[in-house]
């Protein structure tokens, strides 16, 4: 389990501030679900044949020596049962033996490690001293064999010099063996398997490791022992680069024939089935960055696997970032003042996953976080502007016309800002792998915090890169964006707003969307509201008041009541659409409703595994609020009436009935019981059945007129 450092907050209670990139402790809590792989290759140690060597893949940072701990724990545990026999483990730390020590040296060390760990078993057994003779005769061996031949040679060279040259090596194989059978047959001591882990090969330079690999290998190829090996395919093939070249299609047989001989079972680190979206929420709320699931399983898990991956070192690292920008957030001064407290819980749910969103953008892509500094609305982003990255260095590549050419009609690639990411992408060979994934990355961005015209989606990543900046490795991209620079504006009456929206989209919407928002803002206006357009500067009106942002929202003095927006109006007429939001009535059990034709749905709908005990998507904040969705083609289902009734319930709900809404804090209380619970107990079943059943999409009350 990670480590942590701690402060004291001014409650007394310990706040985490930070995630040591420490590996998973022996017995530490199993985070990121690998439990079933460990209990798999626990079993298979158990029964298998011997000798065995087992390797355990993966990249630098996936968890090899996480889930080596846990291998560790179950096998030391079973000592506990009668009903088995004892497993001698051992531990070995190649890295730490390597240390200002030749790849000889190492492996003398290490051999010496594994002969005390066996005379623990039994020292009064006499084979012991024998291994000891052996061992400090073939150490002579090695290093005099090993100084002579150390000129460049391959690792494979090397081995095959030392076990040749030296009959001690043959010797010391031979009493380990003794030694070995000896503690199996003992009957003071029931051992059945010698099991040895050797970690960290792949922080030894590779053709060191290669030699150390080949050495423990040819040495201890005995029966009753079996040997966990943490080590990454890359640094095989590094380590011997010197013998077969730069690997090839045509030579890499010759590498993967090599880590054959060496592994009988390969098992690579099950990276992409980590439970990411519960490991990194876990980690957030340690931080103190996710409050009340403001960033739900399903928007982590998009982001993650388009950006950063699943690496768990990577991950300590976006978490250590969030959590130093928190910390310089909450020193500084609050932008939001003055707000209404609607809009500011909005902002904050934005927000927060806009600064975890653009921190994994920040540690993947340098390069793409830079053009996001340039133009925050990433949808303006044109040729110009990712030549200004390039300095057109893409076209020098053959390749990249035809590459171009044909991504253009993939739809991933076809908007003109697509193609200025993937120029940047193929520009940079490291990031050329990663144009896929960003672009997913962004058009999921757009799709889920895009639609929030209250707060237009680049005025608030501007706000966010002026908190990022601070973890930024890149400094052209440390600039803070000016204070005040992405502060909410507001147009001037309908005929403004519609200025504002071609603006920003670049067209307006289908006329037939227009009369509608028009006839919408009208009721507003009309003599059940009487409301009137607010104009920026002035103070909050008392009564029924219109705010035109993104969208045009009503309001009751300072609390809103709703919005409504085009929704697409760049688009195809067919795919435009009227989005509305209005308040859930406490008097149908806050339940979305149906009225006419018009159906609605929830803001943040969440969703539940009851036996895993876990939320799969959605959030408790929000929850008060419903959505209809209208497609150009059915805007006639939206009537006056309609209107009418909706926000004057709103209206009577914000007034009269505060304190029965269902506010985010009322929901996520159901949410706590249901994830930390015990599942036998009633409250637990109570909350489960809550969350089935309020936030099931069928659960919908028909509104009759």
């Amino acid at each position: 389990m990670e480590q942590d450092k701690n402060i004291i907050n001014e409650t007394g209670a310990m706040e985490r501030i930070g995630i040591v990139d420490e590996p998973l402790e022996k017995r530490g809590e199993d985070s990121l679900k690998i439990k079933k792989y460990s209990n798999a290759l626990v079993s298979f140690i158990k029964n298998s044949m011997t000798p065995m060597t087992i390797g355990i893949q993966g990249s630098w940072g996936s968890g090899k020596t996480s889930l080596l701990n846990t291998i560790y724990a179950q096998l030391d545990d079973a000592n506990e049962h009668e009903e088995s026999k004892d497993f001698k483990v051992i531990w070995i730390n190649s890295w730490e033996n390597s240390l200002m020590a030749t790849p000889e040296e190492a492996l003398i060390k290490i051999i010496n490690e594994i002969i005390n760990g066996l005379n623990e078993v039994d020292p009064s057994l006499t084979n012991v001293k024998k291994v000891k003779e052996a061992a400090t005769t073939a150490a002579k061996g090695i290093l005099r064999v090993g100084a002579g031949i150390l000129g460049g040679a391959a690792g494979s060279e090397v081995v095959t010099e030392v076990l040749e040259s030296s009959n001690s090596i043959k010797q010391l194989r031979e009493e380990l063996s003794r030694l070995v059978h000896a503690i199996r047959e003992s009957e003071s001591q029931r051992v059945d398997k010698i099991v040895i882990f050797v970690d960290d090969l792949d922080r030894v330079d590779p053709p060191e490791a290669v030699k150390i690999l080949e050495l423990l290998k040819n040495i201890f190829n005995i029966p009753g022992c079996i040997f966990v090996l943490a080590i990454d395919y890359d640094v095989v093939i590094k380590g011997l680069k010197d013998k077969f070249g730069e690997r090839t299609p045509e030579n890499e047989y010759e590498f993967r024939a090599f880590f054959d001989k060496i592994i009988q079972l390969p098992f690579l680190m099950p990276v992409q089935n980590y439970d990411i979206g519960n490991y990194v929420n876990d980690l957030l709320k340690k931080i103190g960055f996710q409050d009340e699931n403001v960033i739900d399983v399903d928007f982590v898990n998009q982001v993650v696997d388009n950006t950063i991956g699943g690496n768990p070192r990577t991950i300590k690292r976006l978490i250590n970032s969030l959590a130093l920008i928190k910390i310089v957030n909450e020193e500084g001064d609050d932008e939001d003042e003055g707000e209404d407290e609607i809009a500011s819980d909005e902002e904050l749910i934005i927000e927060r996953k806009l600064l975890f969103a653009l921190v994994c953008l920040q540690i993947a892509s340098s390069d793409i976080y830079a053009l996001l500094n340039k133009e925050s609305d990433f949808k303006k982003w044109d040729e110009d502007l990712a030549f200004s990255i390039t300095q057109k260095k893409e076209e020098e590549d053959d390749k990249f016309n035809q590459n171009f050419e044909s991504l253009t009609n993939e739809e991933l690639f076809n908007d003109t800002w697509e193609q200025s990411l993937y120029r940047v992408c193929y520009a940079n060979p490291k990031e050329r792998a990663n144009a896929i994934k960003l672009s997913k990355f962004l058009n999921y961005l757009h799709e889920d915090l895009g639609d929030d015209t209250d707060h237009p989606l680049p005025l608030m990543i501007e706000k966010a890169l002026g908190k990022t900046s601070v973890t930024s490795v890149v400094a052209d991209t440390a600039e803070r964006a000016p204070k005040g620079s992405y502060k909410r504006n507001y147009a001037t009456g309908f005929d403004g707003w519609l200025e504002e929206i071609k603006t920003r989209s670049g067209s307006l919407p289908h006329k037939d969307i227009i009369d509608k928002l028009k006839m919408i803002v009208d009721v507003w206006k009309g003599p059940k509201f009487e409301a009137v357009d607010w104009v920026q500067g002035e103070p909050t009106p008392e009564g029924f008041n219109i705010r035109y942002a993104g969208g045009a929202a009503l309001y009751i003095g300072g609390q809103k009541l709703g919005i409504t927006y085009a929704h697409n109006p760049s688009k195809p007429r067919g795919e435009q659409a009227i989005l509305i939001q209005s308040l859930k009535n406490p008097e149908r059990n806050n339940q979305i409703v149906q009225i006419g034709e018009m159906k609605s749905r929830h803001d943040r709908p969440i969703k539940i595994d009851r036996e895993e005990k876990k939320i799969i998507k959605g959030q408790p904040a929000r929850s008060e609020w419903m959505w209809f969705d209208v497609y150009i083609d059915d805007i006639q289902n939206i009537k006056d009436e309609y209107i009418e009734l909706l926000f004057a319930e709103g209206a009577k709900v914000r007034t009269e009935m505060g304190d029965r809404m269902l506010k985010g804090k009322f929901v996520k209380k159901y949410v706590d019981t249901f994830t930390t619970g015990r599942k036998d107990s009633k409250a637990w079943n109570e909350a489960a059945n809550f969350l089935e059943e309020h936030f099931d999409e069928n659960n919908i009350v028909t509104i009759e007129l």
